[in-house]
C-alpha cells in the first residue's frame, strides 16, 4: 500500500502536463505568418504572450503581423522606420542619416538584429559610404560576441541538466541575429528537447511515486525542478518527498547514534554507508558520516590510551625507563591528548630524574671502586662523598666512608714515646702506617663483593703487625661469610 505522502504527491499529476507552450504556440505563428496568415498568427502570439510576456521574439512577429495587416506600428524610437515595417528600404534612400541615427539608438538599445538590418541596407544603398561600412563590420563583430556568450551559457546550462535555462539561452541567441537558421534550428531543438525531457520526467516520476520509491522519485523532481524551474509541479513534489525525506533520515541518524553509544561501531558504519548510498547529494548525511567516523576513532583512540598508559604504570613502578619512554612513544604516535597522557608525561619526567641520579651515583661508585683499588684512599673519601651527596640514605656507601675516617691517636704517652724514639723506631710506624692502609683497603674490597682480594690485604697486615687484632678478626669474619656463601 502505497504511503500517505506518495498518495498526496501523485495526486498532483492529475491532468498535469509539462510543455514548452509558448514556444509551441511561437513555431506555429511563425509558420501561419510565412503561409500569409498574419491575423491567424497574431492570435497564436496573443495567446504566447499571455504565457510568456518576455520573448523578445514574440514581440518582433507581433510586429511583423500588424504591418502586414496595415495597422500603424508604433515607433518606440520616432523615426521613419519600426520593426516589421516593410518601407525600409524606403527610408534608407530618402532619409540616411535619420536611419544612421536609429542604428546608433538601436545599439544603444540592445537591438543589435534591426540595428544590422538598418547598417545592411545602408551600405547596401546609393549613400553607402566607409562610415556605414564599419559600422556594420563593428555590428556584426558585436553580435556574434553576443551570439557567442549566450551559446556558452546555454551549452553549460544543457550541461548541468537545466533545459529550461538552455532553451531561454538559445533563443536569445537567436534574437541577436534571426535571420540565422542555424541558431533558428538551435531554439527549436532545445524547445524539442525540453518538451521531451519534460514528458519523460513526469513519466518516471509518476511510475516512482506508484512503486513507493522515495528516493529515486526525489532525484527525479530534484533534477525536474533544475531542468524546468517554471513548473510548479516539480517544486511542490519536490518540497513534499523531501519533508518526508529528511524526516526520515533524522530517524535512521538517531538510532545509527544510539548503535554508536552503545559500542556498536561497525554495525553503525555499516548503516551510516546504507544511508549515504541513497542520496548520495545530501550534504547533512555526509556530515554525518565524517562526525560518526571521527566520534568512533576518538573513542578508540580512548581506549587504545588507557591501555598504554596502564603498561606503562607498570613499567614506571617498575623503575624500567626504556618500556616506559617506548610506551610515551605509542601515545604519541596514536594522538593521545588530555589530562591522563599529561600526567604520564610528567611520571615519565619523573622518572627520568631518578635514572639520572641513580647513574651518577653508580659513577661516583665505581670511581671511588677504582680509587680505592689503586690505594688513593683520599679520591675514594671524595668520590663516597659524592656519592652520598646524591643518595644519602645509602648504607653502603655511607659505612664504606665511615671505614675510611682517620683513626685517633691512642694516647699521648705514645705519641711522646714515638716522637722520642728516633732512630729505628720510625721504620715501625712506617709499617703502622702502611699496615693501616691495608686494613682500610682491605675493609673497601670486603664491602665491594672482592672477597679475595680483601684476604689478601690483611693477610700483609699482619705481616708488618702480627698484633692487628682487627685483621684477625676481619680474616676470621670473611672466612665464615665465604664458607656460608658455599
Amino acid at each position: 500500500m502505497l504511503s500517505t505522502v506518495f498518495i498526496a504527491i501523485y495526486s498532483l499529476f492529475s491532468g498535469a502536463t509539462v510543455t514548452d507552450e509558448p514556444g509551441s504556440l511561437v513555431r506555429g505563428a511563425r509558420e501561419l505568418l510565412r503561409a500569409g496568415q498574419p491575423a491567424k498568427a497574431k492570435d497564436l502570439l496573443k495567446r504566447a504572450r499571455s504565457l510568456d510576456p518576455n520573448q523578445v521574439e514574440i514581440d518582433r512577429l507581433f510586429a511583423q503581423c500588424q504591418a502586414r495587416l496595415g495597422n500603424w506600428v508604433p515607433d518606440p524610437w520616432s523615426s521613419e522606420w519600426v520593426p516589421g515595417d516593410d518601407r525600409l528600404q524606403q527610408a534608407v534612400r530618402e532619409k540616411p542619416d535619420s536611419m544612421a541615427s536609429q542604428v546608433k539608438r538601436l545599439v544603444a538599445a540592445e537591438d543589435l538584429s534591426n540595428a544590422a538590418r538598418i547598417a545592411w541596407a545602408l551600405c547596401q544603398s546609393h549613400a553607402s559610404d566607409t562610415t556605414y561600412q564599419k559600422a556594420y563590420q563593428a555590428l556584426r563583430l558585436r553580435q556574434e560576441s553576443r551570439i557567442a556568450f549566450h551559446r556558452d551559457l546555454a551549452l553549460n546550462a544543457q550541461g548541468r541538466g537545466e533545459l529550461g535555462e538552455a532553451a531561454s539561452q538559445w533563443r536569445m541567441a537567436w534574437t541577436v541575429r534571426p535571420e540565422d537558421p542555424g541558431l533558428r534550428d538551435m531554439v527549436e531543438r532545445a524547445d524539442q528537447t525540453a518538451e521531451t525531457a519534460g514528458r519523460l520526467f513526469q513519466s518516471d516520476l509518476q511510475q516512482a511515486l506508484s512503486e513507493g520509491e522515495g528516493v529515486t522519485a526525489l532525484d527525479l523532481a530534484r533534477r525536474g525542478r533544475i531542468a524546468f524551474p517554471g513548473v510548479d509541479l516539480f517544486q511542490k513534489v519536490y518540497d513534499s518527498l523531501d519533508a518526508s525525506w529528511r524526516a526520515s533520515r533524522d530517524r535512521r541518524l538517531a538510532r545509527i547514534s544510539e548503535m554508536a553509544d552503545q559500542g556498536r561501531d561497525q554495525e553503525a558504519m555499516a548503516s551510516m554507508e546504507s544511508l549515504v548510498e541513497a542520496d548520495p547529494q545530501d550534504a547533512v548525511l555526509v556530515q554525518a558520516q565524517t562526525a560518526l567516523q571521527s566520534r568512533i576513532q576518538r573513542r578508540r583512540r580512548r581506549a587504545l590510551t588507557v591501555e598504554l598508559i596502564r603498561s606503562g604504570e607498570t613499567s614506571i613502578l617498575g623503575g624500567d625507563l626504556a618500556r616506559a619512554e617506548d610506551v610515551l612513544s605509542d601515545l604519541r604516535r596514536v594522538g593521545s591528548e588530555g589530562a591522563e597522557f599529561d600526567r604520564y608525561l610528567a611520571r615519565v619526567d619523573s622518572l627520568r630524574g631518578v635514572d639520572r641520579v641513580a647513574s651518577a651515583f653508580a659513577d661516583a661508585m665505581s670511581a671511588a671502586r677504582l680509587s680505592l683499588k689503586s690505594g688513593d684512599v683520599v679520591g675514594g673519601r671524595v668520590f663516597l662523598q659524592k656519592a652520598l651527596a646524591l643518595q644519602p640514605g645509602n648504607s653502603v656507601a655511607r659505612n664504606l666512608l665511615s671505614s675510611l675516617s682517620t683513626p685517633r691517636a691512642t694516647s699521648g704517652s705514645s705519641k711522646t714515646t714515638n716522637e722520642s724514639a728516633p732512630g729505628p723506631g720510625s721504620n715501625t710506624i712506617v709499617a703502622q702506617t702502611k699496615a693501616r692502609e691495608l686494613l682500610l683497603a682491605g675493609v673497601a674490597d670486603y664491602r665491594l663483593g672482592e672477597y679475595d682480594k680483601a684476604i689478601a690485604k690483611w693477610t700483609k697486615v699482619l705481616e708488618l703487625d702480627s698484633s692487628c687484632v682487627q685483621a684477625k678478626k676481619y680474616l676470621t669474619n670473611v672466612g665464615l661469610k665465604r664458607a656460608r656463601l658455599k
